[in-house]
Order: structure tokens, then sequence, then C-alpha cells
């Protein structure tokens, strides 16, 4: 049986450490992948997801030196072009008191739902991803003036891969995507928060 096109991108997608650091990735991109992520199912449709868009080299700096590093050096992260910083809202609600209650992290949960879907968006593009789970979140919050009540799930670096199979994959690889898009709407009707809301570029 031949694998339908949501296996062939699970498939293809992979960790990828090995960016091409001279090809950026456009903006129309970053935010087809924030798009993706927007439309993800989450506890009570809550939607407690924020994702920072590192792209400012001043600021990208700033996290590599300052927030990577120790026993996990993440060094690979210094040539992505884009850093994005997964965040959840942590503040009281149903939702928390469901948590409090059941002991199970629904707005984590919410989170990894979402950070897959930018993953797999960015795969069908082309571009690399890697998720990064060793960080100082203290040094993050402090660089991108993330305020209380915020929670640094992850960072996932993103970038074209630097291999022969990438140029294929890059060529024509990027969509079209019209802002008029990221309507309120997402599947079967259910409420979303706008992309505005939820994509921040370089700080909070």
């Amino acid at each position: 049986m031949a694998d339908s096109c949501f296996m062939e991108l699970v498939k293809k997608r992979k960790s990828e450490r090995n960016y091409d650091s001279k090809l950026g990735i456009s903006d129309n991109s970053i935010e087809l992948m924030v798009e993706a992520a927007r439309l993800a199912p989450s506890a009570s449709n809550r939607q407690p997801w924020h994702f920072i868009a590192v792209k400012d080299d001043i600021v990208h700096r700033q996290i590599c030196t300052k927030a990577l590093g120790g026993i996990v050096a993440n060094k690979f992260a210094s040539n992505a072009p884009v850093i994005f910083v997964l965040c959840t809202e942590t503040g009281f609600s149903a939702v928390k008191a469901g948590e409090i209650v059941k002991r199970i992290p629904y707005h984590l949960i919410d989170a990894g739902i979402a950070g897959e879907h930018l993953v797999l968006q960015a795969a069908e593009l082309g571009i690399g991803t890697c998720w990064i789970g060793w960080f100082k979140e203290s040094r993050i919050k402090e660089i991108l003036k993330i305020p209380k009540g915020i929670k640094v799930v992850s960072l996932i670096t993103a970038g074209y891969p630097k291999s022969e199979i990438a140029e294929s994959l890059r060529t024509g690889a990027e969509k079209p995507y019209k802002k008029g898009e990221a309507s309120g709407k997402g599947y079967q009707g259910k409420k979303r928060k706008t992309l505005s809301s939820i994509l921040h570029w370089d700080k909070w």
C-alpha cells in the first residue's frame, strides 16, 4: 500500500541540526508555520500557546550564548536562521483547576500538539526543525521580556537543511500565505485566537 501524503510528510520530518545559515526563512513561511499551530486543538479550547519567532541577530546571539549551553550545548542553534520560543499561559482557569485535580499538565500537552503542527508544516515547506528542551528559562524570559504567568516550554530551531535533498525540497516549496486566511475560525467552526495574538517577533 502506498503511503498517504500525510504519512510521507511524517516520514520526511526529522530533527535537523545542520542548517544553511545563509538562507533565511521568509516572514511568509513563519506565519504559515504558526498558522498551522494556531489551528491545533487544546483543552477546553483554551489555546494557551504563544510563539516568539527570533530572527534578529542580536537577540538570536543572546539566546545562543546566554540561555543555551551547559551539559547539553546545542551549539547547532547558532546556525539556525530562526529560533521559535514556544510558551504557554499558566494563569488560573477552569483548565488549570482540572490540572490540579487530575494532576495532568494540560497546558503542556496543548503546547506540544501546537508545536508539532508547526514542525510538520515546516517539513512540508522543506524547512528543517529541531526541538530543544535543555535551556535556561530565566535567561530566555529576561532576554525576550516574557511576562510573569508565561512558561517557556521549548525552543524549536528552524532553517533549510544543508544537504543535497534540501535543494530539491526548497525548490518551489514556499506557498503563498494570505493574512486574510488567519481568521478567528478554525476547523469545524471552532473559535481560534488570531495569529497576531500568539505570534511575537524577536521579543514579547
